[in-house]
């Protein structure tokens, strides 16, 4: 079985991406090419042409830069990536028996599906859009065709494959309403990723909230500086801030002129001083604005270091840090709930949400029990499809 993998956000240095993660297990049953940009994403800057072993060809497809994340040149630069991409895949279309495709891409997706009619064609939902973006309520008022017609190549993209996978339940049955496919292939499997490293530094003596990840307009971080500026809180909490974005300047600057504690650590990749950084924290913040996502890389992140979470994101997180018992829940944007949270969060009940986290990472987000569970979903669907043999 030959297959291709259409995602623009495949990253080969970060533990826990999803689509390269089912790209390796896709080529446990034969070649794999992977089509993606040659911009990259985080650090806005043409990606060298890098292979991965297993894989049988990464093509890095010219795409224009940006210079930051909320701009109509990020929107232009995905929409170029697509076209070509798209293009590139086209021509050599009749060699593959299975096609991988993810939203938020959704007219990639569709473009690939529709020359495709006879493969085996699966969509992984890691993402909506425009539902998930932070438009404002008037901005959506004002581009609501526009908008129902961007919604609409996600809602078709989902009608043209016959399998389908979500990161999240909440997700999973958004795009069940427009599944035509058997529904033995609509499956959520939650983002997998690699336990981290935390090795054996103690906990920082001042308590300590982890932020990783892009530092930009999605994030809750007003809410989390007026929060550490309450008088019950203020100078008995540090911030460590990893990763990077078109927030950080501000971000940093706020936190310092409150006099709020904190370490910014950069852009870190190595699982090892993630990890490191990572287990001399005691909560991981997961706070979101003005979006319908459900579930986050950097929850994933977290779980992964035993972390409980801070969590405003609704849908499954929600449901699990409430059920599960591996976080607090707080209002999007409320720094009086998020202040009482922090404040409610003591070594008791931090030991017992941190044991909770790690066992549900265990159960369901570890990188070999999420490609078990990928590598079964493929099997199935290309036997139910009659494609190829496994290699």
């Amino acid at each position: 079985m030959t297959s291709a993998v259409l995602a623009p956000f495949f990253e080969i240095d970060v533990p826990n991406n999803r689509p390269r993660l089912f790209a390796e297990t896709l080529a446990e049953f034969g070649p794999v090419d992977v089509y993606t940009t040659a911009f990259d994403h985080r650090t806005k800057a043409t990606r060298p042409d890098i292979q991965v072993p297993g894989i049988r060809r990464i093509e890095y497809v010219p795409s224009p830069p940006y210079s930051t994340n909320v701009t109509p040149a990020r929107m232009w630069s995905h929409e170029v990536f697509a076209a070509r991409a798209a293009a590139r895949f086209l021509r050599r279309r009749a060699s593959y028996d299975f096609v991988y495709a993810n939203a938020p891409h959704s007219e990639l997706a569709l473009a690939a599906f529709a020359a495709s009619r006879s493969r085996v064609k699966v969509l992984d939902v890691i993402d909506i859009w425009p539902d998930v973006l932070p438009f404002s309520d008037r901005f959506r008022r004002v581009a609501r065709p526009a908008l129902w017609a961007w919604r609409s190549l996600f809602d078709l993209s989902v009608a043209s494959a016959d399998g389908l996978l979500a990161v999240s339940d909440t997700f999973l049955a958004e795009a069940e309403t427009h599944f035509r496919g058997d529904p033995r292939f609509a499956r959520r499997i939650y983002i997998g990723g690699d336990k981290l490293p935390v090795g054996g530094a103690p906990k920082e003596d001042l308590f300590t909230i982890a932020y990783v990840g892009n530092i930009g307009h999605l994030y809750d971080f007003d809410a989390l500086t007026d929060a550490l500026s309450h008088p019950g809180l203020r100078g008995r909490v540090q911030v460590f801030v990893v990763g990077d974005g078109d927030r950080r300047r501000s971000l940093l600057e706020t936190l310092a002129l409150r006099g709020i504690p904190h370490q910014y650590f950069g852009s870190v990749y190595d699982p090892d001083e993630v990890g490191s950084i990572l287990g001399r924290c005691h909560i991981g913040f997961n706070g979101y604005l003005n979006t319908s996502a459900s579930f986050s890389y950097k929850a994933t992140t977290y779980l992964s270091a035993g972390l409980p979470l801070l969590n405003s994101m609704g849908g499954d997180l929600w449901s699990l840090v409430e059920r599960l018992g591996i976080g607090y829940n707080y209002a999007q944007g409320s720094s009086s709930e998020l202040a009482s949270r922090i404040a409610d969060a003591t070594d008791s009940n931090l030991g017992k949400m941190s044991e909770n986290a790690m066992q549900f990472f265990e159960r369901q987000i570890d990188h070999d029990v999420v490609k078990g569970k990928m590598r079964t979903f493929i099997e199935q669907i290309k036997t139910a499809k009659h494609v190829g043999r496994s290699a």
